[in-house]
């Protein structure tokens, strides 16, 4: 778990259930839980004489912990939807729900009062959980396994190995060009993973689908993939841009409209028997995103990786849980000494490493002279490359140079710019004036993706950097 509104807390180990293999019932491995959290919904919590309550925002999991905890149907099953009443059509042994009428949703008084039998099949322990809704509580748009690796992954994988009746795919000469761009890519060392090029698609990490779908796929697919499929991408990555920060806000039932169209032309420009259950749940991602106001808090990167971390923990196959509950608790010690040692801060800073500057305009935001990491933008939309940076008092002033001219990167399915998404030649960078910005006025780092085209760049916004 993790505590949405104490800033910087980290993410803590409430339970470990230990077994020969996984529970058989869920009330066995949740009861205990959701008994604690109701006595603290109640009671509150005290802390060194100050008091805290406690509530279950949102319970964050992949597809088959979502139904085994929640006691319904797998999502391969006809009434697999947790968030309406839609019923899926069996092709083979391909379950697909198709784009069409609006089913109603589902609530939590009929959920408790039994009124969903082809959907439940498990009494759950959450029905009691005070302050939870069964059904809105529980998070559909989890970016990583919904977006990144449900539906972006299923297309980049059908546009490399193919599908039966179905036309829309990479060519091999497309697929070693795309490949080709991907390796010259130089991205800001904010992903720490290299994205790697198609030949290790089976490979890539969500962090990688991610980087693909927001920062790099719009230009390496250009002129690869034909008209319809590049649009039918497009949509979707404008959608999940506006509705991965908060600074979107405004845009968010604009992004809804075309993960609608994202869906509707599915079936169409590929096979409706494709339309699985990850591509139907992008039309309940809006309402998740606007409870929890936005993907990046609902996201399970976080505690995916703390979960990684966790089984590292254990050295061998005896005693495995005295292990892990040892290491955790020295763990704990040592990370709340570094928390009391370096507090995070919002107040920019500069540092020299070598004969580096490198400026920290916010938590997550930091430039470099290099071609990574010197690019960002302005509250004006103004595209900067850094060069160094003065601090005066608790001010800093960040140098750079800006371009003569910035044009907009596409027009379709909206103007790049409603994303802060521009493209700008190295030949208009105006080095002969030195451009003198506080760091309050940074808007964001971008990403300068290089084309096809000798010093023509496109420069995508960080959604991570905003100030939010």
């Amino acid at each position: 778990m993790q505590a949405h509104n104490v800033p910087h807390t980290p993410v803590m180990t409430v339970a470990i259930f230990c077994g020969e293999s996984k529970p058989l019932f869920v009330k066995e491995f949740l009861q205990p839980f959701v008994d604690e959290m109701n006595r603290l919904h109640v009671t509150g919590l005290t802390i060194k004489s100050r008091s805290y309550w406690v509530e279950a925002r949102a319970i964050i999991a992949d597809a088959p912990a979502r139904a085994f905890i929640k006691g319904v149907k797998l999502h391969n099953a006809y009434s697999a939807c947790m968030k309406c009443t839609i019923v899926g059509e069996l092709d083979g042994h391909q379950m697909y729900f198709r784009y069409g009428e609006q089913y109603p949703p589902r609530n939590y008084k009929d959920f408790c009062d039994d009124k969903y039998p082809t959907h439940v099949n498990n009494p759950t322990p959450f029905t009691s959980l005070l302050g939870c809704d069964i059904v809105d509580d529980f998070v559909s748009a989890k970016d990583m396994h919904l977006i990144y690796k449900g539906v972006e992954a299923k297309l980049l994988h059908l546009w490399i190995n193919g599908f039966p009746g179905v036309t829309c795919y990479l060519r091999r000469r497309q697929q070693r060009e795309v490949s080709a761009h991907l390796r010259l890519l130089r991205l800001p060392s904010d992903y720490q993973r290299k994205l790697r090029d198609l030949r290790y698609i089976h490979l890539w990490k969500a962090s990688e689908y991610r980087m693909f779908l927001l920062v790099a796929g719009f230009v390496v697919l250009k002129d690869r993939l034909s008209d319809a499929e590049y649009q039918h991408f497009m949509l979707l990555m404008m959608a999940v841009t506006f509705i991965s920060t908060t600074y979107h806000r405004a845009t968010r039932e604009l992004a809804d409209s075309y993960l609608h169209r994202f869906v509707a032309a599915y079936g169409d420009l590929y096979s409706p028997v494709l339309m699985n259950s990850n591509v139907h749940n992008l039309l309940h991602v809006y309402n998740d995103v606007c409870t929890f106001d936005g993907l990046k808090n609902i996201s399970a990167f976080i505690f995916e990786a703390f979960l990684h971390d966790l089984k590292k923990l254990v050295h061998s196959g005896r005693h495995s849980l005295v292990q892990a509950v040892h290491r955790l608790l020295k763990l704990q010690h040592v990370i709340v000494a570094q928390l009391q040692q370096n507090k995070p801060v919002d107040e920019p800073s500069v540092r020299t490493v070598g004969v580096n500057t490198i400026t920290t305009v916010r938590q997550g935001f930091a430039l470099r002279k290099n071609f990574r990491d010197q690019w960002f933008m302005t509250n004006s939309s103004e595209v900067v490359r850094y060069e160094t940076a003065t601090k005066t008092g608790k001010d800093v002033t960040v140098q750079g140079y800006a371009f003569f001219k910035q044009v907009p990167a596409f027009t379709e399915p909206c103007l790049s710019t409603e994303a802060n998404i521009y493209s700008a030649n190295m030949e208009d960078l105006n080095k002969g004036e030195l451009q003198h910005d506080a760091s309050s006025t940074l808007m964001c780092k971008v990403a300068a993706v290089e084309t096809g085209q000798e010093g023509v760049l496109m420069f995508v916004p960080l959604t991570h950097t905003y100030i939010c």
